[in-house]
């Protein structure tokens, strides 16, 4: 089993990359029915719909083309192209709603931006190679 180092992973937003990130996340889903029938013992479920969403923590930096991309996603409400990569080559990509972006200011620290966002259709994996 190969060790993925985070440090090499990237994120690109509208076809910019996001510049500082820090951090980020990357969550799937499946929405479960059960469709046990009279004479099973034992519930039977079913996989429905798939979802994806995630977050992402950058130093904040206005004029980054990436940042200003997922701004531009949230205050329009239109989705944002993103591509998730690991640094290994494995890539993640789909379009993505913007739910939110917090800006944290501390004295003693650097500004950061903590963005959200969900999947608005279908999240296409790519492998390293």
């Amino acid at each position: 089993m190969a060790i993925v180092k985070g440090y090499n992973g990237s994120i690109t937003a509208g076809g910019g990359s996001v510049g500082e990130v820090k951090n980020f996340s990357l969550d799937q889903s499946s929405d479960v029915v059960e469709v046990t029938t009279l004479g099973s013992a034992w519930a039977k479920n079913a996989s429905t719909i798939k979802r994806w969403s995630g977050s992402l923590t950058a130093h904040f930096d206005i004029g980054d083309t990436g940042q200003d991309a997922l701004r531009t996603g949230l205050s329009s409400g239109s989705v944002v192209a993103l591509v998730l990569s690991l640094g290994d080559g494995t890539t993640y990509a789909g379009d993505a709603v913007v739910e939110s972006i917090s800006i944290a200011n501390d004295v003693a620290g650097i500004v950061e931006a903590s963005v959200s966002f969900t999947g608005s259709d279908s999240l296409t994996e790519t492998p390293s190679a």
